[in-house]
Formats: structure tokens, C-alpha cells, sequence
């Protein structure tokens, strides 16, 4: 009776050691799958693209390069006289448990650049606003001013000479000068990188805790004066965005500020 019962129960144990050893190799594969695939921050580090953020003196800064932004059909706008913007949009958000992160900072970093045929040279300007959105952020001042002093410079007592931009005063700020980059490497290395985006104290996030930093790039071309909008028809509209781009997670810890005035420092 006994050696009957092994006999069996043989079977059973063979079967359930195949299906054991099925799943464990199955497990294996996929761990071995997921393994092979890069993280996310991986992926952006191999083509080219980091994000860092931190705490330094009680000073928080925030470090973009985001590469792929000069696409063939960037490179084809610039090179037609297109000016194109490029938006650094960056968060600093809290870490919370059960709840969404709350975003505690938010800064746009807005550049544009414009390719000068004449002078074989890029044009680029930047302007930075923690209140405005990127829409509110505009450069038209600053090309105006180019286009007057380039038709200034081909036309000698012309009569059609346009009339100079206001620099300046209570209404209109004044015109930013242009930042001149003589080459296209030059260019390229200034537009995929922030260099340190100061964001102010770290008390200015908020509470206490864990934060992190998040960044994308947007890129989109202008519309040019005419006749250049005639010219430029054809070419299709440039509207790009790299997406999210998540950095590390950075301990935030304040540590105790002066009193204000008229409140009593409390003693222990």
C-alpha cells in the first residue's frame, strides 16, 4: 500500500516541478526584459540630456540640458530667417504621500533665436518670469529693433526708412541687446542648456521634505513680418515638446529664521 501510494502520487510531483521550473524561467525572461531596458533618466542621459537639482547654502538651483531640440525642420526654420523660440518650463514639486505632489516653484526660461543672413551670426535673446506663463513672455520688441537697424544699415537717406523702437520708459520696457553667437555649435551648445536656474531660498518651496525638479522644452517658431510671411507659406509651423524630464528626489530641511516683529520667540 505504501510503495503504491508513491508510485502515485509521482506523477503529480513531476508535473508540479515542470510547471515550477516554466514559471521560474518565465520570471527570469521577463526580469532579464526589464533589466535590458534603460530607466527613464537613463534613456536621457544616453541622448544627451540631465536634469539636477539641489540644495546649495540654502540656495535651491536647478540645471537643464535638454538635447534633440535642433531638429532638421528647426535647423531649416533658423536658416530661412524664422526666428524660433525655446521655453524651459521648470517645476520644483513636493513629494506627498496619498496626495498629488504639489508644485512649489515653477520658472519659465524663455529664448529665442534668429539667424542674421547678412552678418552670417545667430541673434538670441532670454527673458525669465517665475509669474508669467510663456505666452506672456515675448521678444517682439527686441526683433523689431533688429529689423530697423538692419533696413537702417542697406538704406542711406532712403525715404522709407521705419521708424526707430521705443526703448525704454513707464510703459515699455526697455529692448534687451542681443546675445551674438558667431556658430552654429555655439548656438547649438546655448540653446540645450540653462547653465544654474537660481530658484531662490529653499523656506520658499514651503514645508519641509522631499522635492523634486521636472523640466521640458518647448519649441515653436514665430511669425515673421512680411513679406516673409508670403515667402515663408510653405513651411510647415514648428510646434515641438521633449516631454517631462524628472530629476532626482533632494531633501528639503529649513532651519530657523529670525523672528518677526512683534511676535515673542518662544523659550524651552
Amino acid at each position: 500500500m505504501r510503495n503504491k501510494s508513491q508510485h502515485s502520487l509521482g506523477p503529480c510531483a513531476s508535473s508540479c516541478g515542470a510547471i515550477f521550473l516554466a514559471w521560474r524561467h518565465l520570471i527570469i525572461m521577463v526580469a532579464l526584459a526589464f533589466s535590458s531596458c534603460p530607466a527613464m533618466a537613463d534613456m536621457a542621459d544616453n541622448g544627451g540630456s540631465f536634469l539636477a537639482a539641489g540644495v546649495d547654502n540654502g540656495k535651491v538651483g536647478v540645471s537643464v540640458s535638454i538635447a534633440g531640440a535642433l531638429t532638421p525642420e528647426t535647423m531649416k526654420a533658423l536658416s530661412s530667417g524664422t526666428p524660433v523660440t525655446f521655453t524651459y518650463v521648470i517645476q520644483v514639486n513636493k513629494e506627498r504621500f496619498l496626495f498629488w505632489d504639489r508644485t512649489a516653484k515653477q520658472v519659465v526660461v524663455k529664448r529665442v533665436v534668429k539667424y542674421d543672413a547678412l552678418k552670417k551670426q545667430y541673434l538670441a535673446w532670454e527673458k525669465r518670469d517665475d509669474e508669467k506663463s510663456e505666452d506672456e513672455i515675448d521678444f517682439l520688441a527686441e526683433l523689431k529693433d533688429v529689423e530697423y537697424k538692419n533696413t537702417d544699415e542697406k538704406t542711406v537717406n532712403g525715404p522709407s526708412t521705419p521708424t526707430a523702437p521705443t526703448t525704454g520708459g513707464n510703459d515699455t520696457p526697455a529692448v534687451l541687446e542681443p546675445l551674438i553667437l558667431p556658430t552654429t555649435r555655439e548656438m547649438e551648445e546655448w540653446v540645450n542648456t540653462t547653465g544654474k536656474v537660481d530658484l531662490g531660498t529653499a523656506r520658499s518651496l514651503g514645508a519641509p521634505g522631499d522635492y523634486y525638479a521636472q523640466a521640458r522644452l518647448k519649441v515653436k517658431s514665430m511669425n515673421p513680418s512680411p513679406p516673409m510671411t508670403y515667402i515663408l507659406f510653405f513651411i510647415s509651423y514648428l510646434d515641438l515638446d521633449t516631454g517631462w524630464l524628472q530629476s532626482g528626489s533632494f531633501h528639503v530641511a529649513h532651519e530657523p529664521g529670525p523672528t518677526p516683529p512683534g511676535r515673542r520667540q518662544s523659550v524651552q
